[in-house]
């Protein structure tokens, strides 16, 4: 039970992204390119695009998930922190980018973002040391 919770979570967090993706991209078109209908009409095919990705990662979580049962917390937060990883490139690149202020509060979020993306990081690969077993 907790397992499908908890990809429902990693749904929702691939939504999420999905959107931001969109977000991040319009933003990084709109300091590169200068027509309005190329830009129009690149929204729609990355969009589309990245739809279909998102599907995949979804499917793929799903699967990722149901093949090992008892090392689920270690696959869950391998996903959750790559997510939260790809999360904090598309809220502040842009912003990095242009040199925009950025307030202590967002430089702090950011910076809980990268840390706590690196720990699930570090506890999957941790946890992937021990479990593994060489035969021959």
């Amino acid at each position: 039970m907790v397992s499908y919770i908890l990809w429902l979570f990693t749904c929702s967090f691939t939504i999420v992204l999905l959107l931001y993706a969109r977000s991040f991209y319009l933003k990084m078109m709109i300091l590169f390119v200068n027509d309005f209908n190329t830009i129009n009409i690149l929204d729609k095919v990355l969009f589309i695009i990245l739809s279909f990705v998102a599907l995949g990662v979804i499917v793929f979580s799903d699967v990722y998930y149901k093949r090992d049962k008892k090392n689920f917390w270690r696959r869950f937060s391998l996903v959750t922190g790559i997510q939260l990883l790809v999360f904090f490139v598309f809220q502040y690149l842009p912003t990095i980018i242009i040199g925009a202020y950025m307030n202590w509060t967002e430089v702090l979020a950011g910076v809980l973002e990268l840390l706590i993306a690196g720990i699930l990081i570090a506890i999957s690969l941790k946890d992937k040391k021990h479990n593994n077993v060489v035969t021959q």
